[in-house]
C-alpha cells in the first residue's frame, strides 16, 4: 500500500447542525461511547491531519446524523433537509430528508471523531 489517501469523503455541516449533534450524542441515555470502548478493550486512535486531497475526493452537505455504537463499530447516518421541507414542518408536522451517506467506522476511530467534534463544536462557540 502506498502512503496517504486512496479517497476522501468531505460532509460539510453548518455549525448549528455540529452543535445539535454534538449536544444529542452527549446526552444519549445509556453506555457511552467510552464505556463501550472500554468494555472492547480496543486501543484507542487517533485522527490523522492530511495536506493534500487525493484524486478520489467527493464533498456532500448534511445538516442531521443518525448515529449508532457497538463494542467494535460506530455508525454515523447522514441526511439533509432543505430550507423550504424545513419551512413545511409546522403545516404538515412531518419532516421531509434526503439520504445523504452511511459511514461506518471502528469504534476507537469514532470516538476520536466524536472528540474531534466536540472540540470544533467549542470553537464554534466561541466564536
Amino acid at each position: 500500500m502506498g502512503e496517504g489517501l486512496r479517497a476522501l469523503l468531505i460532509i460539510k455541516m453548518n455549525s448549528d447542525a455540529v452543535g445539535l449533534f454534538v449536544s444529542t450524542v452527549r446526552g444519549m441515555q445509556g453506555t457511552t461511547i467510552k464505556e463501550l470502548l472500554g468494555r472492547s478493550k480496543a486501543k484507542p486512535e487517533t485522527l490523522d491531519t492530511f495536506t493534500s486531497e487525493p484524486e478520489q475526493s467527493v464533498a456532500l452537505m448534511a445538516n442531521m446524523v443518525g448515529v449508532s455504537f457497538t463494542t467494535m463499530e460506530g455508525c454515523f447516518d447522514f441526511y439533509q433537509a432543505s430550507a423550504s421541507s424545513m419551512t413545511l414542518v409546522p403545516q404538515r408536522n412531518k419532516l421531509a430528508v434526503d439520504p445523504v451517506v452511511r459511514v461506518e467506522m471502528r469504534l476507537a476511530l469514532a470516538d476520536a471523531l466524536m472528540d474531534e467534534l466536540h472540540k470544533v463544536n467549542e470553537a464554534f462557540a466561541a466564536g
